[in-house]
């Protein structure tokens, strides 16, 4: 039919799998199509079977999961305009990676069949690129665990840096394996044992070195979900952070390459929103990328507009006495929450909390709390610390026939001492509400600073961390700018999760303001429109 052509066209132009094609291209692929309609629950593959269809969603929705019921695990909800079933193609197996079943009635799929997906895949080499990093981002997805994923969320794609920055990495391991063989073989060679066992230990420290080099550069993901643009950054053993961009504060995208880039096919993304940027570094064919970026941030902007539209007109039927709308169901936004890593997983304030100096962030309500990191606090503490225990030691040992009562009252002045600066640190916190920052200072027995901010006038927000300490435990500033003026959160655990924290509920106050305004504006605009169709049915009525 015609029109189910027009519309499969439309959704092929708007897809990133089809960027760069021309209209005679798009017109030619739309024409392939067919369809097939389900009923909510309806199985549109199973997981094993063999995969002999490209699907394209053109109505409704479908789930992705993966094992049997019961133990079901949850991997995507895909609505018109996205697809499924490339991978089960493109696989030496040809079988299906995963459960579909339809969420909607009527759900409607328009579908290649197994010939005709290869035979445009031929034809289209850019559709067949952009398939294989699809398809290896789906694959990454499957074996990663991100557990910090909000309930329906679906990944579109995982990425990591380019290979070539992991070759890079390893050629220190190789010129040290060079190094070790060729002490191996000199001390062989020479009789020298212990020069052949330092190269046996050289060589074991560069394997080591390798595997922690890979294992690094496999934990880097940049991820495009339904909801957020993420950059997962973790070193293995020291820290976790994450940074997130949600689709609907985008307000545009950029790439960038260097000419060693255009050579190998890596680039950098920039997703700019209304306090800073992410920038997704080393990224494997980056106009790919872009291209699906883009994609999904319109679809946020499109999902905004038809959930305006939806509000206006009930609004207006409401103040014209008018029965509710017929028709479409009320848009639902995506919303999302940071998820903080283990080491910073939010829990009610207690006891514990106030005493564990490894717990440097902790949730109490809708308040966040932040610590300076455990190493000022072994800054301000080291030398109490270390004479309490001398003092205490010769209070027990007694050399010298040292008086016990001296020997415990210099004990005591010496934790009182240790004890006064780790108060002073637990003393100095930071806080965000959902309106404001807090920079409290209290000093033991003493007076008490408290620096705030509303979030609604914070106009950035930046990371430091400079030298190696501080990026090695993972701490630094969180640099506010608060209409001109510098607020500070200082030598804070993971400045990252702390500037998504703010970022975050600075968007969501943003979102309830904007929402509050819209619906004052929606409610002036019908009252106009009531007073127009009373003044209209008036004169009507009245013959004029």
């Amino acid at each position: 039919m015609p029109q189910d052509k027009e519309r499969v066209l439309q959704v092929l132009r708007k897809s990133h799998l089809f960027v760069g094609l021309d209209d005679d291209a798009l017109n030619e692929i739309a024409g392939y199509f067919h369809f097939a309609h389900y009923k909510k629950g309806d199985m549109v593959c199973k997981q094993g079977e063999m995969a002999d269809r490209f699907y394209l969603v053109y109505r409704g929705s479908v789930r992705v999961w993966q094992g049997e019921e019961g133990k079901e695990r949850f991997l995507a909800n895909f609505v018109s305009g996205d697809y499924f079933g490339e991978e089960g193609l493109m696989r030496l197996s040809h079988r299906r990676s995963a459960h579909v079943s339809a969420e909607e009635s009527p759900t409607v799929l328009a579908y290649l069949d197994d010939d005709t997906f290869h035979l445009l895949v031929h034809r289209y080499p850019q559709f067949y690129e952009n398939l294989k990093m699809i398809v290896r981002g789906r694959q990454l997805a499957r074996s990663a665990h991100f557990d910090w994923l909000g309930e329906g969320e679906s990944i579109y794609l995982v990425a990591r840096k380019h290979v070539a920055f992991l070759w890079a990495r390893l050629g220190g391991v190789l010129v040290a394996v060079v190094m070790a063989l060729l002490l191996m073989w000199s001390g062989r060679n020479i009789g020298a044992s212990f020069v052949f066992w330092g190269g046996i230990f050289l060589l074991a420290v560069a394997f080591l070195w390798g595997i922690w080099q890979y294992v690094d550069w496999g934990n880097d993901y940049y991820i495009v979900t339904n909801q957020r643009v993420v950059w997962l950054e973790e070193v293995v053993g020291l820290y976790e952070s994450r940074q997130e961009a949600p689709l609907h504060a985008i307000e545009s995208i950029q790439t960038q390459t260097g000419q060693l880039g255009r050579w190998l096919g890596y680039g950098d993304i920039s997703v700019n929103t209304f306090t800073g940027k992410i920038v997704l570094r080393d990224l494997p064919a980056p106009q790919r990328v872009a291209a699906l970026v883009n994609e999904h941030w319109k679809r946020a902007q499109e999902l905004r507009k038809a959930l305006q539209e939806y509000d206006m007109r009930q609004t207006v039927r409401e103040q014209l006495h008018l029965p509710p709308a017929e028709g479409p169901e009320k848009p639902v936004l995506p919303t999302w929450e940071p998820v903080p890593s283990v080491s910073s997983s939010p829990s009610r304030t207690s006891f514990w909390d106030e005493i564990n100096v490894f717990k440097m962030r902790f949730e109490h309500g809708d308040r966040i709390v932040y610590r300076k990191h455990w190493l000022v606090l072994l800054r301000r503490t080291w030398l109490p610390g270390l004479l309490f225990w001398f003092a205490l030691a010769i209070t027990v040992t007694r050399p010298f026939n040292l008086n016990l009562f001296v020997g415990f009252i210099l004990t005591l002045l010496v934790f009182l001492w240790w004890l006064y600066h780790y108060m002073d640190w637990r003393n100095d916190i930071y806080q965000v509400t959902a309106e404001k920052l807090y920079d409290i200072e209290r000093k033991p027995l003493g007076r008490e600073e408290r620096r705030e901010a509303p979030l609604e006038r914070v106009l950035s927000i930046g990371v430091e961390r400079e030298g190696f300490i501080p990026i090695l435990f993972n701490f630094g500033n969180v640099v506010i700018d608060v209409s001109g003026e510098r607020f500070t959160f200082d030598n804070i655990f993971n400045p990252v999760q702390a500037q998504q924290d703010i970022f975050w509920r600075m968007d969501t106050l943003k979102r309830k303001r904007q929402a509050e305004q819209d619906l004052q504006e929606y409610k002036r605009m019908a009252h106009w429109l009531k007073i127009y169709h009373e003044e209209t049915r008036g004169k009507t009525a009245g013959g004029e």
